[in-house]
């Protein structure tokens, strides 16, 4: 009976249709539409994929958010090393090309520092000094040493792998040359700047394609804060929501992929322009202000009614009325670009005593020797955007409300004056520059002392300098071969020097 009662059973079950036994299950309710689209969507987009592309080779982007410290003197983003991954804040410099890091070995110069990098393979698997070189950069008065060392490196997305960089064991410098929230610095120069090896950003782009051959910035302007969001960066794509209008790239001329050089047609103050026919520039988001030739700079101050060059403590700056309100502009290419005339006027601890944002610099003869270093007293009226295919700088109006000044236009303003670069060099053919110059300026509505500090990072290069990690010719910096440079190798002539109250560290 019972295995009559079972064959009965599978008898009856056999007759039910597929669409009956269907209407008898629970539905899966979605309450929304687009779960639908969304769904019927990524299955199309999962599917419709080739399976013979690389994955390593599919084009990617990135973006983080920067933070202004020290009412626009810097601007740090975080990143990640070792492995497991460890954040912390660096400078963005496109003025260096190399990675260094503020270490827990570090007993000298770094107390002000409120994060130091932990190195050691008891803290990473994938930390390896094995190999690790002497490491330093030369400063007057002392010197950033450590040594050298291969970790993995993340920024935004995309991680490189035994990439070295520099572990800093002391800073023999008057004061720490970072900000106290900032535990080391990343240069987004070319190779031939490198002392150690392809940097950073050239190894990721090769590893995995960007989507667009570039990086960019957006740097916000002080609120008055100490610390605030200050803007974003972004790898492989340009911000859509940061700029308006077309970005104008001006190429970087021919073998002198070294620092992000471009040609500056005319500098324009207050109505008279300027031509400073053969100089070239050095676009540099480390440097929070603007260097120049002295004798240029003399000229451009003596249109501003009671602007007289600084002495003592103010050597190297023009001092000016307080109440100072003038339009300054810098053409690159076809476009002139204005600045917010309040970013012109630097108070100093002294709050009657200004001093103008373009500072005097001199530096040696050569044809890859820029004559002008453009901070970020300039970039931060700008979206600005690295291109390294082809090499290019570009420049874009800011679409944002609190960074907006006056539209480009497509000629220099005013009547035109003529200006020769005047540069010098040694009889050794060596020249001189300013790599990287970060001026954290006190706040003005602080009566209480303030630490402030400045960066001049030394750097020298070769244009025959080789090195076995991968590249993408596209990368490849072309420099003149056999130049050998020494950066920032100062002459009596040659001045940075102090704003009120600041403690200013120069290379050799």
């Amino acid at each position: 009976m019972i295995y009559a009662l079972l064959y009965a059973i599978v008898l009856l079950l056999s007759s039910v249709n597929a669409s009956t036994v269907r209407l008898l299950r629970s539905p899966h309710r979605r309450s929304d539409d687009l779960w639908f689209q969304i769904s019927r969507n990524a299955t199309i987009s999962k599917y419709s994929r080739d399976p013979s592309l690389n994955h390593a080779k599919r084009q990617q982007t990135g973006a983080g958010s920067l933070t202004n410290v020290g009412s626009d003197s810097a601007y740090y983003i975080q990143f990640s090393i070792g492995t497991p991954a460890k954040q912390y804040n660096i400078l963005l410099d496109t003025g260096s090309s190399d990675l260094w890091l503020a270490s827990t070995e570090c007993n000298v110069g770094c107390s002000n520092l409120q994060t130091l990098y932990s190195a050691g393979n008891q803290v990473s698997s994938t930390y390896d000094a094995s190999n690790g070189l002497p490491f330093g950069v030369q400063y007057i008065g002392g010197n950033i040493t450590g040594y050298t060392a291969h970790e993995t490196v993340s920024l935004v997305g995309f991680t490189v792998t035994d990439q070295l960089f520099g572990v800093v064991t002391s800073f023999t410098t008057a004061s720490t040359v970072l900000p106290p929230a900032v535990t080391g610095l990343m240069g987004l120069a070319w190779q031939p700047l490198a002392r150690l090896g392809t940097p950073w950003w050239q190894r990721a782009a090769t590893a995995t394609p960007w989507s667009q051959p570039l990086f960019a910035f957006s740097l916000s302007r002080s609120t008055g804060m100490q610390e605030a969001t200050g803007g974003r960066f972004s790898i492989g794509e340009l911000d859509q929501t940061a700029y308006t209008g077309d970005i104008d790239y001006v190429n970087i001329p021919s073998g002198h992929q070294s620092w992000w050089l471009i040609p500056l047609s005319s500098v324009a103050i207050g109505g008279t322009s300027f031509a400073v026919t053969g100089q070239l520039a050095a676009i540099d988001t480390a440097t929070s202000f603007i260097g120049g030739p002295p004798d240029t700079l003399a000229q451009i101050y003596s249109t501003i009614n009671g602007a007289t060059r600084g002495t003592g403590s103010n050597e190297g700056y023009w001092v000016i009325p307080c109440d100072t309100a003038v339009g300054i502009s810098f053409n690159f290419g076809s476009q002139t670009w204005s600045i917010n005339p309040s970013d012109f006027v630097i108070q100093t601890q002294a709050s009657d005593i200004c001093v103008g944002a373009i500072f005097e610099v001199q530096f040696g003869q050569s044809t890859i020797t820029p004559s002008w270093v453009i901070g970020d007293t300039f970039l931060k009226n700008v979206y600005s955007v690295f291109r390294y295919d082809p090499p290019s700088v570009g420049f874009a109006s800011l679409s944002g409300t609190d960074n907006a000044v006056p539209a480009p236009t497509d000629t220099p303003l005013g009547a035109s004056t003529s200006i020769s670069p005047t540069v010098t060099s040694d009889a050794s053919g060596l020249y001189t520059t300013v790599v990287t110059v970060v001026v954290a300026t006190p706040n003005p509505s602080s009566t209480a002392p303030q630490t402030t500090q400045a960066i001049v990072d030394s750097t020298e290069f070769a244009g025959d300098q080789s090195s076995s990690e991968p590249q993408n010719t596209a990368l490849s910096a072309n420099n003149a071969a056999g130049t050998r440079c020494h950066a920032f190798v100062l002459g009596v002539t040659t001045i940075i020097s102090l704003i009120s109250g600041l403690n200013l560290i120069y290379p050799l």
